[in-house]
């Protein structure tokens, strides 16, 4: 089922496919004075992903009694991920490069530059919002019920695409399964003050939105709907659900988690 707003102009479809991006950030020197920096990237490869996870972690630890501090290092990892996919730059000086000129991205050009700029520009190709779409007051269906997760993509107010992501509910079996994958926590030894680090499993995520999904609107695979996939052959979903970046499935699966966990009435 397509979703369509009258009175609205349909948003482009989200080509699940582009393995390149050109990333803006603004740099703010004063209330007045702002420069936009370009940044072309490739897209990840979920061996990529997995390799900044590894280099990520949110530590706790004891500051005082009863209470703690959370450090997350993203930034450093999101700067070594450039660093592999960051392909060319345009709004820099540097000797030989003015600031229109695309540069292509050099090792000695790439230690120039800001990590967090680089943060930033990493941060951009993810920039999306998801909600759940629930129109039903019908009570909470313990048979199991699909959910519509709409995930709105772009870095402005307003969304560039919107996709929406059919996944059905989790069985049980299912929940503990990635319950017990989803992260790991591990305390550190040799320190005066408790200390414990956490790591998320992007692996769990995407092993879990494969098994959740049951269509997709919004966007193509090689300029082909999911509807031009299912047409060919249930086989041929496997391509189409390949494709879709791992962190776009991180997104809707923790969304729809969210929307399924409880907590106490006011």
């Amino acid at each position: 089922m397509s979703h369509i707003i009258i009175g609205q102009p349909a948003l482009p479809a989200y080509p699940f496919d582009q393995n390149e991006f050109n990333i803006p950030i603004s740099i703010k020197f004063s209330d007045s004075k702002t420069l936009t920096i370009t940044h072309k990237l490739a897209r990840p490869t979920l061996a990529d992903l997995l390799e900044r996870e590894s280099q990520s972690m949110t530590e706790m630890e004891e500051v005082a009694p009863n209470e703690d501090a959370f450090h997350t290092d993203a930034e450093g990892a999101n700067a070594k991920l450039w660093d592999k996919v960051a392909k060319q730059v345009q709004g820099y000086k540097a000797a030989g490069v003015s600031k229109d000129d695309w540069a292509d991205v050099t090792p000695e050009l790439a230690a120039k530059i800001p990590s967090g700029h680089k943060n930033a520009a990493i941060s951009g190709i993810y920039a999306a919002r998801c909600v759940v779409e629930r129109d039903s007051d019908d009570g909470f269906n313990l048979d199991g019920e699909s959910y519509i997760i709409r995930q709105e993509i772009g870095t402005g107010d307003e969304p560039s695409y919107v996709v929406r992501h059919t996944l059905r509910q989790p069985t049980e079996s299912e929940r503990r399964e990635y319950d017990k994958a989803a992260g790991k926590a591990s305390q550190v030894f040799g320190s005066r003050k408790r200390k414990i680090r956490f790591r998320t499993n992007l692996k769990a995520e995407v092993a879990l939105y494969d098994k959740l999904i049951e269509r997709v609107d919004g966007a193509t695979v090689r300029g082909q709907s999911w509807d031009s996939y299912t047409a060919e052959s249930k086989e041929q979903l496997g391509g189409f659900i390949g494709i879709i970046d791992p962190i776009f499935k991180r997104q809707a699966v923790q969304a729809l988690l969210s929307s399924l966990s409880a907590s106490l009435s006011d």
